[in-house]
């Protein structure tokens, strides 16, 4: 359940920053929702059938304006692609034209009939 808004504006889709700086868990789990569901996608950001985003897509509409780099959020992806149980929560590969796409695997049964929430 979202939180409500404490000073009346609508919240942004920008990670929170822990007191170390480090953002990758709060960075990977935005990537993840936005390949997951639409309703959380930043607007403008295109999302394959399989859930696979471009990079440079996922920088233009939703990482520049964070204050993040390319690196920043591969990083974060790498550093989260596996789940708990060791599952892959990530896949990360090229399209044709060798831009880098991350792919969002579906979430945990919650996709077993082929489903995705797009």
């Amino acid at each position: 359940m979202p939180r409500p808004p404490q000073d009346g504006k609508p919240h942004s889709r920008s990670p929170r920053r822990s007191e170390n700086g480090r953002a990758s868990r709060c960075i990977s789990r935005s990537i993840a929702l936005f390949g997951r569901y639409p309703s959380k996608r930043p607007p403008g950001l295109c999302v394959d059938t399989d859930g696979s985003l471009r990079i440079v897509d996922v920088m233009r509409e939703w990482g520049h304006g964070q204050g993040l780099s390319e690196r920043d959020v591969l990083a974060a992806v790498q550093e989260h692609m596996l789940k708990e149980d060791g599952t892959l929560r990530f896949a990360i590969g090229s399209d044709p034209a060798g831009r880098i796409v991350v792919r969002v695997l579906p979430k945990r049964g919650a996709f077993s009939a082929g489903q995705r929430d797009r």
